[in-house]
């Protein structure tokens, strides 16, 4: 009888590249060729590992930083546009 064991080299073989639906469903992207589509998945697996690892250039980290601190701005001030509609329809109501 031969059982399956997971080993290091068996996980290590295990791994996968993501392959984004996008490439396939997009028309901007179906005309970029295999090698293109095939690079970009390995160019994002190191992203990630580097990531992983804490590796991430500065730049990058102060980029995504940034574009965080503008998110959050942007829901406060959704915020304060959803509450100051509230105060008014609640104003209106009461008339």
């Amino acid at each position: 009888m031969v059982t399956k064991r997971f080993t290091a080299t068996r996980k290590y073989n295990e791994l996968y590249y993501q392959f984004p639906k996008v490439f396939i469903t997009s028309d901007k992207y179906r005309s970029l060729s295999d090698k293109a589509k095939i690079a970009f998945m390995v160019f994002r697996s190191r992203l990630d590992l580097a990531f992983q690892r804490n590796q991430v250039d500065s730049q990058i980290q102060r980029r995504q930083q940034h574009q965080l601190e503008i998110k959050q701005e942007q829901l406060v001030t959704q915020q304060r546009q959803v509450h100051q509609k509230t105060i008014v329809a609640q104003r209106h109501l009461k008339s």
